[in-house]
């Protein structure tokens, strides 16, 4: 093979692994990579069932931390589907106090 042949050759398996990393960073960015969707079952099934039972006291500890680690997990992904649904109100609600107040201001000078 000459020189201009493995050149070409290289140059082909920069560009097919350039598309490989450009369609993962596109299933990343499209978040079908990790979603509360996709790991909420398995979260609520390692802590909730009774399916690993840890005999030694320092795989007891471990066990006991994780699930310290999912039960907050499933708590702020609880807190995050709630807060916007709390902050809407009171954002609607200071959105219609200052139409009011803008409204009044208008009239005043009306």
């Amino acid at each position: 093979m000459t020189a201009i042949e493995i050149l070409k050759k290289e140059l082909n398996k920069l560009k097919s692994l350039k598309e490989e990393n450009f369609n993962e960073l596109n299933i990343i960015k499209s978040n079908k990579f990790w979603s509360y969707k996709e790991v909420l079952p398995y979260t609520i099934n390692i802590l909730f069932t009774d399916s690993f039972k840890p005999k030694r006291r320092v795989s007891q500890v471990v066990h006991f931390l994780h699930n310290i680690i999912v039960a907050g997990f499933l708590l702020s992904f609880i807190v995050s589907l709630f807060q916007d649904f709390i902050t809407r109100d009171r954002r609607n609600s200071n959105i219609e106090e200052r139409l009011e107040r803008i409204e009044k201001l208008l009239n005043k000078k009306e």
